[in-house]
């Protein structure tokens, strides 16, 4: 399993207090480079041809248009697998789009607005700027605890974070002036390569109402944040894009018809090729493995990690891959070593075993500190030619539910593979004057008539023409 997102932080902390002063673009490169590695690994890129050869496009025709960009700069463009809205720059170069803002997009000119913004914010050196200053805040406001005891398990950095942190160390919060600039100068370059600058107001717009959508708050004017207020940098746009004039239009795709038909089949939500949750169970069809997990815990399904931990977190479990290397022997070898470091540290329990038929490896240790016992149990199951590593600590008092969990691992039957859904993005034709509400229920939209309205930029009393593709969410076997 690749490295958490901690470590992320604190290498781009130190790589940016040494190159910040530094105006050589070289440096950008590198450290734009070391994260754009980490960014794959823990993130990772979502496969669809047509959005990928879109965005590439789109993102080559922009550099293209630049009046004047650093040399050592090479701009790759990449589709993440994140079901969050968001686009984000590294140093260097290295431009994400996550397939979750996609939905959002009704104009080639919409996601030439977004991906200009970020290229702006690379020329301009934004990012490297801001690492320095936001880094430290977060690493120091990681709070201790109970975990910290036994030094030799990662299951630390579950609890020490919040259950739900998405992909944000990778993301950097921009100031007030930085965003403005990379507004400013990213409308202009959308207009230069021929496209119509104040369309990137309307995706953020839509962006805006989305998250009110899912969260239940409307946006906050607050003259104390750092980041702009949408509404206010919209207007800016549209004010400023009145003086901008465009180029000429050579758009990447033919129509907007055609531009809104290479959405077909895009991912919507949880991609279940990482895993799903089906209340307590967890299914990895892509694995062929399933795990219970304890009921009313909060859940993080990562693309390299499962973990869950009680509201009072004070436990945690963890379900992960040992490198392809390492075999049941090596495993327990390289945490025995740890343990030897580690003072206070008493073994339970170590044996080799089987798991519902599997090959198998218990190690159960514990470590008091303040007079409180920390247990700690380990176990590693080969499956397939992979060993997986199961992770368990608590306080005496949630042992049982931590053990039945550990235990519960085994191969995935074909009931439970049947469980597997994915929620894909379809474009459908309309029946002359139909209404939103009658396409959904004929199309069996999954989607909730908020977002439906939204990821069309519709009224919901609209009258539907033939020639207006519309975007909808439909369920299916995964």
């Amino acid at each position: 399993m690749s490295t958490p997102f901690s470590n992320l932080l604190l290498t781009l902390f130190f790589l940016s207090s040494l190159f910040l002063k530094s105006q050589n673009y070289a440096k950008d490169v590198k450290m734009g480079d070391k994260a754009a590695k980490q960014v794959e690994a823990e993130m990772g890129f979502y496969t669809h041809v047509e959005l990928e050869k879109l965005i590439q496009a789109v993102g080559t025709k922009l550099v293209n248009a630049l009046e004047k960009k650093p040399t050592e700069f090479t701009f790759e463009f990449h589709l993440v697998d994140m079901e969050e809205p968001n686009a984000f720059a590294l140093p260097g170069g290295h431009i994400y789009v996550t397939r979750g803002i996609l939905p959002l997009m009704q104009t080639e000119d919409e996601l030439a607005g977004i991906i200009g913004h970020e290229i702006m914010h690379v020329i301009q050196r934004h990012s490297i700027k801001q690492f320095n200053r936001e880094i430290v805040p977060a690493v120091l406001k990681v709070p201790g605890n109970i975990i910290n005891a036994i030094t030799f398990s990662r299951l630390g950095n579950i609890i020490n974070v919040p259950i739900d942190i998405i992909a944000s160390p990778f993301i950097a919060k921009y100031s007030r002036k930085h965003e403005k600039e990379a507004d400013d100068l990213g409308i202009e370059l959308a207009a230069r390569a021929g496209y119509d600058p104040t369309q990137l107001a309307n995706a953020l717009d839509r962006l805006s109402k989305e998250l009110e959508v899912i969260t239940g708050e409307a946006e906050k004017r607050n003259f104390l944040s750092d980041h702009p207020y949408t509404p206010f940098r919209s207007e800016d746009i549209r004010e400023r894009s009145k003086k901008i004039v465009s180029g000429k239009a050579n758009p990447v795709s033919a129509s907007r018809e055609n531009f809104l038909e290479k959405f077909n089949g895009l991912c919507f939500g949880h991609n279940p090729k990482n895993g799903v949750f089906a209340d307590s169970l967890f299914v990895h069809p892509e694995l062929g493995i399933s795990m219970i997990m304890p009921s009313g815990w909060l859940k993080s399904n990562g693309r390299d990690e499962v973990s869950t931990c009680p509201k009072e977190k004070d436990a945690a479990i963890a379900l992960s891959i040992v490198s392809d290397s390492l075999s049941l022997k090596e495993c327990v070898n390289s945490i025995s070593k740890h343990l030897k470091q580690s003072s206070g540290t008493k073994v339970d329990f170590s044996g080799d075993t089987t798991l519902h038929g599997l090959p198998a490896y218990i190690l159960r240790v514990t470590n008091t500190k303040k007079g409180q016992e920390i247990i700690l149990e380990l176990i590693w199951v080969e499956y397939n030619k992979i060993i997986y590593q199961l992770e368990g600590v608590c306080i005496n008092g949630k042992r049982n539910v931590t053990a039945h969990s550990l235990r519960s691992f085994k191969p995935m039957t074909e009931k439970e593979r049947e469980l597997v859904m994915i929620y894909e993005l379809e474009i459908v034709k309309p029946q002359n004057n139909e209404k939103i509400e009658a396409l959904s229920k004929r199309t069996d939209n999954r989607l909730i008539p908020e977002l439906t309205l939204i990821f069309n930029d519709l009224d919901k009393n609209t009258s539907l023409q033939d020639n207006n593709p519309i975007k909808v969410v439909r369920k299916l076997k995964y």
